[in-house]
């Protein structure tokens, strides 16, 4: 081996180095600054999900204690919402505990592998393992950013409607309340709560109804929210990401092929 060659490879063993001594814990770490804003992005939409779950819980119950069985098929379906929810919750979760694995991957193990290459480039003097070697540190960059550039463009979203899941929650509690004083009432008043809606109700308020409507379209419209933010955005991200990868690789396969290094 060359000087040079020496030279080089001493230097990126040195980078290896630093990143798994330096680097990896600071940024693969659950308390890094990269990490701490996962935590709280994903904290705030999973605070969100809970008020929402437990107010679609509190309605159904409520709805489910009127006379009459014209309010269950609606206390059926906010339960479902709670259920909804519950996926929503564990994809949010999933988020914030993943992150500090793949940065430990990509700086304990992504990095070296690269620098491995690049030296064996270097010694046997072929430009295709430097090419792989970029490839792959590239790579390892892009598997790690997917999730935080994920999460910026769902909180993009997500701070610009988040009204609307706080007036669902708002109507969930009208409603409750409302329901809860008109069992107090005469039962001739509380045979039904949207008897207007199925055409089955003897006697319900023109007040409840509009709450009733306004109940199920927040809750609607939240959960469509959530779905786009904690769901798409970042599947959309992930995917794009991946397909970037498998094309950096495919580039370096057809340069492999178009020359013997």
């Amino acid at each position: 081996m060359t000087p040079r060659k020496l030279i080089l490879s001493l230097w990126l063993i040195l980078v290896a180095m630093v990143s798994i001594v330096l680097l990896a814990p600071g940024l693969s770490s659950s308390r890094g600054r990269i990490a701490t804003y996962i935590s709280e992005s994903s904290d705030n939409k999973i605070e969100d999900a809970s008020k929402l779950s437990a107010a679609a819980a509190t309605a159904s119950i409520a709805l489910s204690a009127m006379p009459g069985d014209t309010a269950t098929p609606i206390a059926e379906k906010l339960a479902e919402f709670s259920k909804d929810i519950l996926l929503i919750l564990c994809v949010l979760y999933f988020e914030k505990a993943i992150f500090p694995i793949i940065g430990a991957v990509f700086f304990y193990m992504i990095i070296p592998a690269a620098v491995l290459i690049c030296i064996i480039g270097i010694i046997s003097e072929k430009r295709v393992f430097h090419r792989y070697a970029l490839a792959t540190f590239i790579s390892g960059v892009l598997i790690w950013a997917m999730i935080p550039v994920g999460l910026v463009a769902s909180d993009v979203v997500y701070a610009s409607q988040q009204e609307v899941i706080a007036e669902a929650i708002e109507a969930s509690e009208d409603l409750s309340f409302q329901i809860e004083n008109s069992t107090d009432e005469d039962s001739t008043e509380d045979e039904s709560l949207i008897g207007s809606i199925v055409r089955t109700v003897s006697s319900i308020s023109s007040e409840m109804v509009e709450k009733a409507r306004k109940l199920i379209t927040g809750f609607v419209r939240s959960m469509a929210l959530m779905i786009v933010t904690a769901l798409v955005i970042p599947m959309v991200i992930a995917v794009l990401f991946l397909w970037l990868v498998k094309v950096i690789f495919q580039v370096c396969r057809m340069a492999g092929q178009g020359s013997d290094g």
